[in-house]
């Protein structure tokens, strides 16, 4: 039922009880990047808890760390995580989706500690959503007041701290009388500290464009990592009109369950596909190259080169070129009509979503974190990834008959046989890759669902 929604960072009745309320922030490092989507990222091996800052209710929030896991503070934050956890109390972060990733994915296998229970997440960003503000933690705190607390270098150690595959160029400290000229131009490794397995504390580098030790930039990691917690903590007393409770937070955790359940892709069929559209891009790309001297990527050279052919638009977008080829005009070169065809042959947007599903699958072969609740104004979700709301409709009628041949893994000149444009007949089979190993999944479009699903709710 509904429930007026607490005075945030108050204890908040439900569970049985008056429960106490955690902010979480992690900070991560790993090799797999952050926009395959969070779970794909949380569920690479590489991917480490560097820092994360917790506070239970109003209390200031305490810091555990990478480098001293044994210290007191960070004995003492592992303390209060597994109170959280074991309490079953409600447990928020700014953009939980990603705190509820690590800890599934990261948590008891550095740490010990089991996975919260999907129930308890709360998010101050889907708050932040709801009152039509900034999706950014830094822009919403300033959007209500609460000025600029967060400091701009925080994105700078990220990159320092958090990307495994970026190289940082470290100085060691320079030698009693050795100019600076000379000391910048000293050789010396180029690697990531933190994963050195004695990390050069004393080193130097460049954060922002200042220059400051290893231990200095991680120290004030260390602080970014509190600080988020304390904004957070601001942020969600201004919000807390907008608090997840009732049908609202029932529909909220819907979205995280379904988005930790993820979407089951056939990443074989996939893999097959993409096969395919690189070698039918690469012979039609050859073939625009030797005609044109472009690539098909050279939108405006491209548009220069029509010009002089009788070409009377200034641009290339699909339903331009579509009415230009069915229409074309006596002024367009027969070469000109050529290119257009050729262009028109290798560019489906649908086509993209190939490698980005095989990219973000698991090692399950599902993809998760695909939509965003409460993305749009109006409380509508959002698509994320590899955006499965606005898969491309069929344009061909044997669509399920092109699936099984990039199922069985037939060879790429047998989709130039059956289809005048194979990649068309490909980007029209997308959404059948949605599919468990075994059974199907019907896909369906609905006619009019806004006209029916609005009566339905008003006499709700």
């Amino acid at each position: 039922g509904r429930t007026d929604p607490p005075r945030t960072g108050s204890p908040v009745r439900g569970f049985g009880g008056t429960m106490s309320i955690f902010s979480l922030d992690f900070e991560t490092t790993s090799a797999c990047d952050i926009s395959r989507g969070a779970y794909r990222y949380a569920s690479c091996s590489s991917t480490k808890i560097l820092l994360f800052a917790i506070a239970k209710d109003d209390e200031a929030p305490i810091v555990w760390r990478y480098d001293n896991c044994e210290g007191v503070e960070s004995k003492r934050a592992k303390i209060l995580l597994k109170e959280a956890v074991e309490s079953g109390s409600p447990i928020r972060a700014f953009n939980a989706q990603f705190e509820l990733a690590i800890c599934h994915y990261v948590l008891e296998r550095q740490l010990g500690i089991p996975c919260p229970k999907v129930e308890q997440f709360r998010c101050t960003q889907a708050m932040s959503r709801r009152a039509a503000a900034p999706e950014s933690l830094a822009e919403s705190a300033v959007f209500f007041g609460l000025g600029d607390q967060k400091n701009p270098i925080g994105k700078a150690l990220i990159g320092v701290f958090s990307d495994q595959n970026k190289l940082v160029d470290l100085l060691p400290p320079r030698p009693e009388g050795l100019a600076e000229a000379k000391w910048k131009k000293l050789k010396r490794p180029s690697a990531s500290p933190i994963l050195e397995t004695q990390v050069p504390w004393d080193w130097s580098l460049m954060v922002a464009g200042q220059r400051m030790t290893v231990r200095e930039a991680w120290e004030m990691f260390a602080g970014y990592c509190r600080q988020d917690v304390v904004v957070e903590q601001a942020l969600a007393k201004k919000l807390h009109k907008f608090e997840l409770t009732g049908d609202v937070l029932d529909s909220f955790l819907f979205d995280m369950r379904m988005n930790l359940r993820g979407v089951p892709v056939n990443v074989p069929a996939l893999r097959n596909a993409q096969q395919v559209v690189e070698t039918i891009q690469t012979k039609t790309g050859d073939k625009f190259a030797k005609l044109t001297g472009l690539s098909i990527t050279q939108n405006a050279r491209l548009v220069e080169w029509l010009a002089e052919r009788g070409y009377k638009h200034d641009n290339l977008r699909a339903g331009t070129v579509d009415q230009v080829l069915e229409n074309p005009s006596a002024d367009l070169t027969p070469d000109a009509l050529e290119a257009l065809r050729l262009r028109s042959l290798a560019s489906f947007a649908a086509l993209k979503k190939i490698p980005t599903m095989i990219d973000s699958a698991g090692d399950d072969g599902r993809v998760r974190g695909t939509t965003q609740w409460h993305a749009a104004r109006t409380g509508r979700a959002g698509g994320r990834i590899i955006q499965p709301q606005n898969f491309k409709k069929s344009t061909i009628g044997d669509s399920e008959f092109c699936y099984d041949l990039l199922r069985g893994g037939f060879e790429p000149v047998w989709f130039e046989e059956f289809w005048e444009s194979p990649l068309e007949a490909i980007a029209s089979s997308i959404r059948h890759f949605i599919q468990p190993a075994e059974g199907m999944v019907l896909d369906t479009d609905y006619t009019g669902v806004a006209a029916r699903i609005t009566p339905w709710l008003a006499r709700h």
